[in-house]
């Protein structure tokens, strides 16, 4: 008996201490999985990590997600269990976009330290697009181009395909989706890498993981950003706590209107003091945000003034109201407005443009673009680029490359932060500085649509006035963009090309045969008959150094890459003195392009030596221009005429020779030179002295742009 009493004794000691044990075992296991969450929605892996097991801290995903305040709030360890001696699960619930679900959470000991050892596998897709919903199987296309495949059972409402939206899974099943609202049929005008201006919508921030799609022949696919472009028509923006979560772009985009951004009289710049305009029809003025309309009647002006961030409209019986949001001015049929404040041309006139103008306020200054058709854009570009008196056939072919120039601008964009693609100015291609003339107007016409394509690419289609019987190499002339390389990437169909018939050209590479070349008037040349073809200027020391001090310091500021200080350790980009040069002591040439034009230029003064890259540099700065109150430069041209303080030098296909006195001092240089412009692509001048040949117009553009194809873009 007293041996009974014993056992029972010890069998009641052994319970309770395996009972204590596994309560034990629970609290410490429910204590591990509750300080794991803590640290981990605090973002704190360095703390998670010693509840944890290394495979689960290596599960960067499960990481994210648990750390993500707008997915994961937080996690209630309610129940744990021993499922061995050393293996435990707790059941945990967790606030998961917003509803409960339970996570059942794996647990192991080693050496009496419990740590978690298997996680439900948590799935968070910011942005995703349901590719396909079935009963038993949701597809979607994620954020980072995969395909996952989820089942739908828990999910309470039904998800629709094409929906976009939020997504957050566990293990296999979709739990959450949370549908971004849909701002359909928008057209883009504002792009930053910030926020985006919708023409129905008004401005929308992106959020910090916006997503890109387009449909296409093989389903939907991700694109980038730069995909979107200012002016589509056709997007759907979709939005999730006032942010952009994701774009939907239209499957195909053809340029048929183009933006432009105008600027002041004088082309100072695109932001306006004020603006004045007026129509000979009736026109309405409307802010499409808000659906506000007023009408106008023909001949009354209206007047807008900026005050910050709102448009001040004052109408002709001097009545004024405010607006918040960008303003369009449309006419009756196919009138004209009229900018009164802006002058244009020379001589002067008061310019009026076809298409829709739009005006925005932006810190006290008015932003002014006109939206109108390609081909009516050209009928103002062409005789303000190309003097109608060439003829038909140039024309044409100035109409196909400033087409294509306009189409490559569209897609590229350049000026979406003010909703323009080009402006009006040289910077793109100049517009609206000539009014229409009926035989450039039919050049138009007859190329409508047609650009000049190199295999999928629409050429970037640059001409210029006069070639000096070479053209130059685009890598030669411009750095490139992305990486500012310079020279830059070749284009295949931008080449050095004589531009003679039948004349065997020196090796204009070299310093001799580059002055044999220029020093020559009589090639046989395409672009003789223009007076730019060959000219010639003479500074004295004097004048070169007051020309090369005022302008040094503004280009290196400009492009600090391309204006260079001599240093012990060679040519580096530094600020530029008060005084760079002092006495100038030497003019070099350190390196020419293929086409002889100047890509390198040394200049040597007493109190510095100074490279100068790139024709633009260099034009830009040794200005035959007068400064301060001396004589007047004269630039004199091979047909006779002299041209006083031209405003830059017409090119870099020139030498020049240095003339020093007894004692070695330079007392001037005289600069000959050939052509008028940058040198790249097609000649304006070399195009009508081809048609003057008898060429045709594709002849003529597919010798200036090698390799290419004429395509129609659209039919008119």
């Amino acid at each position: 008996m007293k041996k009974l009493l014993i056992a029972i004794a010890v069998i009641t000691i052994l319970i309770v201490f395996s009972l204590n044990a596994i309560k034990e075992a629970n609290i410490a296991m429910l204590t591990v999985v509750d300080e794991f969450f803590a640290y981990t929605v605090a973002g704190d892996f360095v703390a998670a990590a010693e509840f944890a097991t290394n495979d689960i801290m290596a599960e960067t995903e499960l990481l994210k997600v648990l750390a993500n305040p707008k997915v994961f709030e937080r996690a209630d360890p309610t129940e744990s269990r021993l499922v061995g001696l050393q293996n435990g699960v707790v059941e945990a619930e967790a606030q998961i976009g917003g509803s409960t679900y339970t996570l059942s959470i794996e647990l192991e000991r080693e050496l009496g330290v419990w740590k978690i050892s298997a996680f439900p596998r948590l799935l968070w897709l910011p942005v995703a697009y349901v590719m396909e919903s079935k009963d038993n199987q949701v597809s979607l296309l994620t954020d980072n181009g995969e395909i996952v495949h989820l089942k739908p059972e828990i999910h309470p409402e039904p998800i629709r395909s094409g929906d976009i939206g939020m997504v957050i899974g566990i293990n296999d099943q979709l739990v959450y989706f949370q549908a971004f609202t849909m701002l359909p049929d928008n057209r883009v005008l504002i792009i930053t890498d910030e926020v985006l201006e919708g023409e129905k919508t008004g401005f929308l921030p992106f959020s910090s993981d916006s997503v890109y799609f387009r449909p296409g022949p093989d389903g939907m696919k991700l694109v980038e950003a730069r995909e979107m472009i200012v002016g589509m028509n056709g997007i759907t923006f979709y939005v999730w706590e006032n942010e952009i979560r994701a774009v939907l772009l239209p499957e195909e985009f053809i340029p048929r209107t183009i933006r432009i951004a105008l600027n002041t009289t004088g082309f100072g710049g695109t932001a306006h003091s004020t603006a004045r305009v007026s129509s000979d029809n009736d026109y309405f003025l409307e802010e499409k945000v808000t659906g506000e309309r007023v009408n106008i009647r023909a001949g009354r002006p209206l007047t807008f003034s900026p005050d910050g961030d709102l448009i001040i409209v004052t109408f002709a019986d001097g009545t004024k109201k405010s607006f918040h949001n960008r303003l369009y001015l449309y006419t009756e049929e196919s009138g004209y407005i009229t900018i009164q404040t802006l002058r244009r041309g020379d001589p002067a006139f008061t310019p009026s443009y076809r298409g829709h103008m739009e005006i925005r306020a932006v810190n006290g200054q008015l932003y002014i673009v006109n939206e109108t058709t390609l081909e009516e854009y050209l009928y103002s570009v062409v005789p303000s680029e190309m003097p109608v008196s060439f003829g038909l056939e140039p024309l044409k072919v100035q109409s196909i490359a400033a087409r294509s120039y306009a189409v490559a601008s569209i897609y590229r964009s350049g000026f979406r932060r003010i909703a323009a693609h080009v402006d009006d100015s040289i910077a793109s291609q100049v517009y609206n500085n000539m009014q229409e003339q009926a035989i450039s107007n039919r050049a138009v016409n007859e190329t409508a649509g047609i650009i000049a394509a190199y295999g999928s690419d629409v050429v970037d289609a640059r001409f210029f006035s006069t070639s000096a019987g070479m053209t130059a190499n685009f890598h030669e002339v411009w750095h490139d963009p992305a990486s500012g390389e310079f020279p830059a990437q070749p284009i295949p169909y931008l080449q050095a090309r004589r531009q003679v018939w039948n004349d065997t050209l020196p090796d204009v590479t070299t310093e001799n045969g580059a002055k044999q070349f220029i020093a020559d008037l009589h090639w046989n040349a395409y672009d003789y008959n223009s007076p730019w073809f060959r000219w010639q200027v003479e500074m004295t020391r004097e004048e070169l150094e007051a020309t090369i001090k005022k302008n040094l310091a503004a280009r290196q500021k400009a492009q600090p890459d391309f204006v260079l200080t001599k240093t012990d350790s060679g040519f580096i980009s530094m600020e530029i003195p008060d005084n760079p040069l002092g006495k100038l002591l030497d003019f070099r040439v350190i390196r020419r392009g293929e086409g002889g034009n100047i890509m390198e230029l040394e200049i040597v003064g007493e109190n510095g030596t100074y490279m100068l890259v790139k024709e633009y540099t260099i034009r830009f700065t040794v200005r035959p221009t007068k400064v301060g109150t001396g004589r007047d430069i004269i630039l004199l041209r091979h047909d006779g005429s002299r041209l006083n303080n031209y405003t830059i030098l017409p090119s870099t296909f020139l030498t020049f020779d240095i003339r020093r006195d007894n004692t070695g001092n330079i007392t001037s240089i005289h600069f000959n030179g050939g052509g008028n412009g940058h040198g790249v692509g097609m000649s304006q001048w070399g195009a009508k002295g081809l048609a003057d040949n008898g060429n045709s117009y594709t002849e003529i553009i597919t010798h200036y742009y090698p390799g290419i194809e004429l395509k129609r873009l659209y039919k008119p």
